[in-house]
């Protein structure tokens, strides 16, 4: 995603007291492509916050910055415009619900380094057709894939949390 980095003046945020970082909980800007700034305020962002860019959003892309850690569960439910998200170096855990319902999300690009994904990430991403889930990823809460059908594919490690969570959900695996 070449795009520039969006100003720190189209999100509302606050300190992250868990990590000292910033972390954004809205967006006013109008471009539909959103590159997460590392910094704001000189602290860097570390958290994407429930229901930032949910449903009503007109956001189509994102790209995760390095400095963030966490997207919070509900992060991008229901947003049927989201078509793109790419995952920055540091993204260590995605919460339940990140991406319910996003029907439009085809393209979801994780990053290694990643360890946690939770129940119901990608629940209801229709358009999403494989997902190749890092080596990194060790801990798979419940039903990450739950609803996305018989032409969803996970894609990862043979052994890995990716295929033991596959196979007990019932989704199609294709080891890397």
């Amino acid at each position: 995603m070449e795009h520039p980095v969006t100003p720190a003046e189209d999100f509302e945020y606050e300190e992250d007291e868990e990590t000292g970082g910033i972390g954004i909980y809205g967006y006013n800007g109008n471009d539909e492509i959103v590159v997460l700034p590392d910094t704001i305020d000189d602290k860097p962002v570390t958290l994407v916050e429930k229901m930032t860019f949910a449903m009503g959003s007109n956001v189509k892309g994102v790209r995760v910055s390095d400095s963030v850690k966490r997207l919070e569960e509900t992060t991008f439910t229901m947003n049927e415009n989201l078509q793109v998200v790419v995952c920055g170096s540091g993204l260590t855990k995605i919460g339940g619900a990140a991406f319910q319902d996003c029907t439009n999300l085809h393209t979801l690009i994780l990053n290694d380094g990643l360890t946690s994904i939770e129940n119901m990430a990608f629940s209801g991403c229709h358009a999403l057709k494989e997902l190749e889930v890092p080596d990194s990823v060790t801990e798979m809460i419940s039903s990450p894939f739950f609803g996305l059908g018989e032409d969803f594919t996970v894609i990862g490690k043979a052994g890995s949390a990716a295929e033991e969570t596959a196979k007990s959900n019932k989704v199609s695996f294709r080891a890397n």
